[in-house]
């Protein structure tokens, strides 16, 4: 019995090991897509021809046409108003 807790210990294990690096990759690669679309010469066109008043909007319209999550777009908007872009 001692042997198949063993065993199931080291694959749980293993599994949250898997799920970990997973998810670290997937942080890794949402962070360098969001600093493509920062850099990208296109990018600050677009916001200063379609950012309005409405800030949730804004965020909205923004994640959309990026392609990138809400909070990433919202920081993606400061950048630009402290024309760090």
């Amino acid at each position: 019995m001692s042997a198949f807790a063993v065993t199931n210990t080291v694959l749980i294990t293993f599994c949250v090991f898997l799920a970990l690096l997973a998810w670290s990759r997937d942080k890794a690669r949402s962070k360098a897509y969001f600093e493509q679309v920062c850099r990208h010469a296109a990018t600050k066109p677009w916001l200063e021809a379609n950012l309005s008043e409405t800030e949730l909007d804004n965020i909205r319209k923004t994640a959309k046409h990026f392609g990138i999550a809400q909070t990433q777009a919202k920081q993606l908007i400061d950048r630009y108003r402290q024309n760090r872009l």
